[in-house]
């Protein structure tokens, strides 16, 4: 893997994120995320809420060279260009990216993944989260994006990750707010 191109590619899209209307993650989110999947040793994860690819290049940052990502992106438009950014960083061999809806799309994924980054509809955090935990194993790092900025949008999500026994789980308030979550 590249990382000089890997950057030149972050770069690009973060030029253009203003202009395009491109909803990015901030760089303290993008540093959080580099970390957190890092610190999990992270190599097979998955993104619902791909957008262009700047977030799924970060997660390659902290996986290295032997992390795997499949990326789900609802919208045509972005899924075209999310697919011309992971060509252009030359890891189309690490991003796997789907086109369509979440839910229709991750009971048919194979796990299991090690960590899971949700940055779609807010209002389906839930529905994602419980249509792939089957595909959790013990240790996997959950992250949701704009916690904290859509609390009501997803009051049943956060709810659900602050009072389950089967999570650890913590807020971090960056960006929109960032959960960070271990399935024990």
């Amino acid at each position: 893997m590249d990382n000089n191109k890997l950057s030149e590619v972050q770069r690009e899209i973060f030029k253009l994120k203003d202009e395009k209307h491109w909803p990015i993650i901030p760089y303290d989110v993008a540093n959080a995320i580099i970390a957190e999947v890092r610190a999990h040793n992270c190599k097979n994860s998955l993104e619902l809420g791909g957008c262009v690819g700047c977030s799924a290049l970060n997660f390659l940052s902290g996986m290295g060279d032997e992390g795997k990502l499949t990326t789900i992106e609802a919208t045509p438009e972005r899924a075209k260009i999310l697919r011309e950014n992971v060509i252009r960083a030359g890891v189309a061999d690490k991003i796997t990216v789907l086109e369509g809806d979440a839910k229709t799309l991750l009971p048919t994924l194979t796990g299991p993944f090690d960590c899971v980054f949700i940055d779609a509809m807010k209002r389906e955090y839930l529905a994602y989260l419980l249509a792939i935990e089957p595909q959790l194993q013990s240790g996997c790092l959950i992250l949701a994006d704009n916690v904290q900025s859509h609390a009501s949008k997803m009051q049943d999500f956060l709810e659900y990750m602050q009072n389950s026994p089967e999570y650890e789980t913590h807020i971090k308030t960056l960006g929109g707010g960032l959960l960070l979550a271990v399935k024990i």
